[in-house]
């Protein structure tokens, strides 16, 4: 089985909880564990960004709208910057050709936000934070 390439998203305004528990959970080396996941942190922006709680985030690797994440297995979109934030269509359009490619998709929190807006979660069962549950079935429920 060859080791899985992850790309855990950067964003401005980022989720700090979130961000960092994915990266304890993908990016964490594990020698116990045949074959875990290589994982780089993408940034939707050159520069650093600013997170919740003043942190500074530097990237491994800056989005490209033209590559988008051909080169990864799995996109972890950990929170979202906000409820009312708009995913811009190239973003979506990337996720999106993940997921066609067989590519997995995992989001924490408000992060569904992100990834509802692709609709490759049209007719499913979803989870958002409690807090954003309302508003996340005014969003995307049809």
């Amino acid at each position: 089985m060859k080791t899985k390439r992850v790309a855990i998203l950067s964003y401005p305004n980022l989720c700090t909880f979130e961000f960092g528990c994915a990266v304890e959970l993908f990016a964490l080396a594990r020698p116990e564990i045949k074959n875990w996941y290589k994982t780089d942190i993408v940034s939707l922006q050159p520069e650093t960004v600013a997170a919740t709680g003043g942190f500074q985030i530097q990237s491994d690797i800056v989005f490209s709208k033209d590559k988008g994440f051909q080169d990864y297995d799995m996109l972890v979109i950990a929170g979202w910057s906000g409820i009312d934030i708009e995913v811009h269509e190239y973003l979506l359009a990337a996720i999106r050709d993940l997921y066609k490619k067989g590519g997995k998709l995992v989001s924490f929190c408000s992060g569904a936000f992100a990834l509802a807006a692709t609709g490759l979660l049209d007719n499913k069962t979803a989870t958002t934070h409690w807090r954003y549950e309302e508003q996340f079935k005014q969003n995307f429920h049809k």
